[in-house]
């Protein structure tokens, strides 16, 4: 979650943020799949800047506490392990 204020993009000062934002549909999308629990799907914080509608995105600690263990999701870049 960012810390700053500041839009990185447009460099605007009227950010708003919306916390426990449930990352799916019952019928829709699902932005967070495998990361939720049973019937229950991930959430996360939506900061979105009025200024020029940057919208970001921001999984919450349980979700990505799920991460390494979800067949849904690989890893990119560096890895812990060698494969």
């Amino acid at each position: 979650m960012p810390t700053s204020s500041i839009c990185p993009h447009c460099e605007g000062e009227a950010l708003y943020r919306h916390r426990h934002v449930a990352a799916g549909a019952v019928r829709g999308v699902s932005l967070l799949p495998d990361l939720g629990s049973f019937a229950v799907y991930a959430t996360m914080t939506v900061v979105v800047c009025r200024d020029c509608g940057l919208m970001r995105f921001f999984t919450d600690k349980d979700a990505r506490a799920n991460l390494e263990s979800s067949s849904a999701w690989t890893r990119i870049g560096r890895s812990k392990t060698s494969d």
